[in-house]
């Protein structure tokens, strides 16, 4: 085996261990607060399932203890039906999916209004109404500018 193939098995091993490590320990509000990451939600449940959302998207991978991404999404909505990063999250990956126009779906466009709802609110954070705005953008189709809201 070529030494760059070991060095990329390594990585890969190394990567998806770390992935799958944090499977069935979810950060709650504190943890991610204690990261510098807070949100708006008070729902533990909420951010574990954000948490558990990210980490199969990022792991490529359907996590079955929690019925696979849909099953989680469906969770993550129900635990807090206003949680900001939630529903950024769902809205951005839809855009990302390239499969629906945004001109012809009338649920990506209710997302996207309840996002622009969900920025008005007194609780929003900073951090969260730069993600909401940079969904807005990437919806207008304006995918470059994004790097201007990070």
């Amino acid at each position: 085996m070529r030494d760059e193939d070991v060095k990329l098995r390594a990585f890969c091993g190394l990567f998806h261990s770390k992935v799958m490590s944090r499977r069935c320990n979810w950060r709650d509000c504190q943890a991610w607060k204690d990261e510098g990451l807070e949100f708006s939600t008070t729902s533990n449940e909420a951010c574990k399932l954000y948490d558990a959302a990210l980490t199969q998207i990022v792991g490529y991978y359907q996590d079955k203890s929690m019925g696979g991404i849909d099953q989680t999404f469906k969770g993550l909505k129900e635990a807090d039906p206003e949680f900001v990063m939630g529903h950024v999250l769902t809205t951005s990956l839809t855009l990302c999916s390239m499969s629906i126009d945004i001109k012809k779906d009338e649920q990506l466009q209710k997302s996207l209004d309840y996002l622009v709802t969900l920025k008005k609110k007194p609780t929003t954070t900073h951090r969260e109404t730069k993600h909401i705005e940079a969904v807005q953008v990437l919806a207008d189709g304006w995918v470059y500018c994004k790097a201007n809201f990070m």
